[in-house]
């Protein structure tokens, strides 16, 4: 997690700030989901061939068909059909593979393609060229960007949803968070000799609420490693009669 204001301003309007006048301009500060890059990448879409069926009763035949001769591979997150409606009735359609190579772009060089794995093109419309979601969605955006495309299968991580949604900590739990990154907000500035990387770390024993490590960044003076969280760590390694530094 991390903490971010409610309203971003310029990154030069707080590079001279005291700790005291940072901490008061920091007072309406919200925890922000640091997530991997999967979880806010952009919506990026492929291209795949698909069709209309004609005869919808044959369309288990022809998933299993094209499943077996043609499967998604990298694009398993597709429905391999899906019903649109047309005025009054409902049209299934069907992805024949993606476009690639070997599913070449001439509509008549895929029906043979289509006949030479003992799938009857007659069942199906003439092919066409769609977008769909290239990436399986981990999130609730993304499922319904995915889905606007084509329809996909999605599993709602209520974890990840309550974390994008900032409803994973009570009143009292946040109130410790910015208890604690104040404290490494004024860690940060106790050192004279690690301007050039001012940062602060603290690791809090969840079972008690009470700060374990705290550390200043030591690039600067020790070894190019000592990151401020990496000396956090090794200081709780030592409280454990181990730890890898020497350090005061």
């Amino acid at each position: 997690m991390a903490l971010e204001p409610k309203k971003k301003k310029a990154k030069h309007e707080d590079s001279n700030l005291s700790v005291g006048e940072f901490n008061d301009k920091k007072k309406a500060a919200v925890p922000r989901a640091v997530l991997a890059n999967e979880f806010t990448r952009q919506f990026k879409t492929v291209e795949v061939f698909a069709a209309d069926i004609k005869d919808r009763t044959k369309t288990s035949e022809l998933i299993r068909s094209l499943n077996d001769k043609f499967p998604l591979a990298g694009l398993e997150h597709l429905k391999r059909v899906r019903s649109i409606k047309h005025g009054k009735d409902a049209i299934i359609q069907i992805i024949l593979c993606p476009r690639k190579k070997r599913c070449v772009d001439f509509t008549s060089s895929l029906k043979d393609l289509l006949q030479q794995n003992r799938i009857d093109s007659e069942l199906l419309g003439e092919p066409f060229v769609t977008n769909v979601a290239k990436h399986s969605p981990l999130t609730r955006e993304q499922f319904n960007e995915a889905s606007s495309c084509w329809p996909v299968n999605f599993h709602e991580d209520k974890y990840i949803s309550r974390v994008l949604r900032g409803e994973l900590f009570d009143d009292g739990e946040l109130q410790l968070i910015t208890k604690f990154m104040r404290l490494a907000i004024q860690i940060a500035a106790t050192s004279t000799t690690s301007q050039k990387f001012p940062i602060g770390a603290v690791i809090v024993d969840p079972q008690t609420n009470h700060a374990i490590a705290m550390s200043h960044d030591l690039r600067c003076t020790g070894h190019p490693l000592q990151h401020a969280v990496m000396v956090c760590i090794d200081l709780v390694a030592h409280s454990q009669l181990s730890g890898a530094w020497k350090l005061d």
